[in-house]
């Protein structure tokens, strides 16, 4: 296997990378062991940092490092006035945009920034994979908003990055592909609420396998960065009141309270409370803070941005063109994505709004790249042209062609089930060859399956395609069962879906 596809969702605040292998559809990580890292990079020293590294520095020195770098277009004219803010934009003789970071004496084109940030997820991917030199074949998905330029912009990038870009696609449609909505042959409408660093809504029909996106709304004032801010202002406010001191100017007393404030908003969607304990180095002496942040306190403290979610989905009906209006009681499901939807209170809002529980099976952080990597998988596969130039066949040839194209089928799909157990076993070899961390009681484990799938198939050569399946079922049943392999199956390289028995359905399905 020499060629892989991956999905990679570089969203406003982070970056997703996905892949498929017969095991099913797994994430790849950073280097702290973060399945979305930050989708930003510090130039700081002369050294340029990437992803979780280059976010630490995003309150310290906040005009050496870019954020949101999707949001930046190609011309000046395109940029929203909160681009300005935040970094030193210029321009060249034709408009174009280009970021400077006076500190360093550097300045670059967004393709520039956007391509380096590719090529940290290139080394991610090649590091984790198993077989070397691979040909990365991907797919990048772009709000459903952006222009062509824009589009550009991102497959320029990919290019640059030695990535093999096979399509530009819709955030919206890519949580479609990654819910498998697109494999249902009847017409069903749906609503895709996206909240990362943003709110995206977007209604979209699906028909026959079609993606239509009928209507789109944003507001890109509701998002987990300004509800981080709030929560740091709201701290920073507490702590001058009780310690009689200032820190709001003090950058490095702000970095650490920006990351602790960050965790804990993290923390707070699955917890009632977190307990705060974070010293903090001052210019007038060292501070100890400890405080009880409660979650109503965080929702109390974003209120205003939970309030104005229905006001973007009703914006979003509003804009749906064409003569057939659309309403809440019309959308078949309702469907979350984003970071901000383990969010409990986002969720309150969204069923209270349309009075359906929504939908969040799978991860939010993860769907679009998961739809990414299915969509590339699909478009790798070579599709066969059919010459229809000759003469009309005979009955007789027609029966004969059927029963031909039926046995190829049988022997295909046997083919292809051999070789999926196979490259599970293969694998799980590379994984024992490859992994140093591994324990003793892990080795153990990860041989004696080897040994024992390895001399199943020597044994049985011409087994019949429902044997193969059989036997990949139980051995994927097998390795997500036993516990002292858990760890590998979410450790800090290649993380695996759980191997139900659906799950192994919908990538034969695939192939």
């Amino acid at each position: 296997m020499d060629t892989a596809q991956i999905g990679i969702d570089i969203g406003t605040s982070t970056i997703s990378i996905s892949f498929i292998n017969p095991l099913g559809v797994g994430m790849f990580s950073d280097e702290v062991e973060d399945i979305s890292f930050p989708a930003c990079i510090a130039f700081v020293d002369k050294i340029t940092y990437l992803g979780s590294s280059a976010k630490r520095y995003l309150k310290k020195y906040p005009s050496q490092t870019i954020f949101q770098l999707k949001e930046i277009g190609l011309k000046v004219s395109e940029l929203s006035p909160s681009i300005f803010s935040q970094y030193s934009i210029t321009s060249d003789e034709y408009g174009n945009t280009m970021i400077s970071i006076e500190a360093e004496k550097l300045s670059f084109t967004p393709q520039q920034l956007l391509s380096q940030l590719l090529v940290y997820c290139k080394s991610r991917i090649t590091k984790a994979l198993f077989f070397d030199s691979p040909k990365i074949q991907v797919s990048l998905s772009v709000p459903s908003f952006f222009s062509d330029s824009q589009r550009r912009m991102m497959e320029e990038a990919g290019t640059s990055a030695g990535l093999d870009v096979l399509r530009i696609v819709n955030d919206p449609t890519m949580v479609c592909y990654g819910y498998g909505l697109t494999d249902k042959e009847d017409e069903k409408t749906y609503v895709i609420i996206d909240i990362g660093n943003s709110c995206d809504v977007s209604i979209l029909l699906i028909d026959e396998g079609i993606v239509e996106i009928l209507g789109t709304s944003r507001d890109s004032s509701i998002g987990g960065e300004l509800m981080t801010e709030n929560l740091l202002k709201n701290m920073i406010s507490m702590i001058e009141e009780r310690h009689k001191c200032c820190i709001a100017e003090d950058l490095t007393a702000v970095s650490i309270l920006y990351d602790a404030c960050e965790s804990a908003k993290c923390q707070l969607s699955t917890h009632s409370h977190v307990d705060l304990k974070i010293d903090i180095p001052s210019s007038t002496g060292d501070i100890s803070f400890c405080h009880t942040l409660l979650r109503d306190e965080f929702e109390r403290l974003n209120w205003s941005l939970f309030e104005r979610i229905p006001k973007v989905i009703d914006q979003a009906f509003e804009n749906v063109f064409g003569s057939v209006p659309y309403s809440k009681s019309d959308m078949n499901e309702i469907i979350l994505a984003g970071g901000c939807c383990y969010i409990p209170r986002i969720k309150h809002v969204v069923r209270d709004y349309f009075d359906h529980e929504p939908l969040c099976s799978i991860n939010p952080d993860e769907v679009i790249a998961r739809g990414l990597a299915i969509l590339s998988k699909r478009l790798s596969t070579p599709v066969e042209i059919i010459d229809e130039s000759h003469d009309a066949p005979t009955q007789a040839e027609i029966e004969e062609m059927v029963a031909m194209a039926e046995q190829y089928l049988r022997e295909d799909q046997t083919k292809q089930a051999k070789e999926r157990l196979q490259n599970a076993v293969q694998i799980i070899t590379r994984c024992i060859e490859t992994f140093d961390l591994l324990s003793s009681s892990q080795l153990f484990t990860l041989r004696n399956a080897v040994e024992r799938w390895s001399l199943w198939l020597s044994r049985h050569p011409d087994a019949m395609k429902e044997e193969y399946e059989g036997q990949f079922t139980e051995l994927c049943e097998f390795i997500s069962s036993v516990e002292e392999v858990k760890p590998l199956i979410t450790g800090p390289v290649v993380h695996f879906n759980n191997f139900t028995d659906k799950n192994i359905n919908f990538i034969e399905d695939l192939d």
